[in-house]
Parts: structure tokens; C-alpha cells; sequence
């Protein structure tokens, strides 16, 4: 959320959130929305950084 108050003007946002790892990669590959592929490339990324992490704390990097 923003808040942003001056002078008696106020503005107020709020955005709502996800968490990318609950959505389903099936669901997301099969939809027609290009903001489910843009979820799901995220997805993947994540998931491949978290793997990464895991190779290099094996090579105690």
C-alpha cells in the first residue's frame, strides 16, 4: 500500500499481491492471458535460482 497525504490531499493505493509459487504451471502455460505466461516465466525463474542456489552452496560457494 501507498500513502501519500499534503496539504489535505491524500492519496491512497493498494495493490493486491500473489504468491507465484502456489500458481499452477499447467493452468498458466494452457491460459491465453499473457500475464499468466509473464507469472509463469517468473515462476520458472525463481524456481531456477533456487536451484542454483542449492548447486552452489553444495560447491560451498
Amino acid at each position: 500500500a501507498y500513502n501519500y497525504s499534503f496539504f489535505g490531499t491524500e492519496v491512497d493505493f493498494r495493490f493486491n499481491s500473489i504468491y507465484v509459487g502456489e500458481l499452477d504451471e499447467i493452468e498458466l502455460s494452457r491460459s491465453d492471458n499473457p500475464f499468466a505466461k509473464i507469472l509463469l516465466i517468473t515462476k520458472l525463474a525463481i524456481q531456477k535460482i533456487f536451484l542454483l542456489r542449492i548447486c552452489l552452496r553444495k560447491r560451498n560457494y
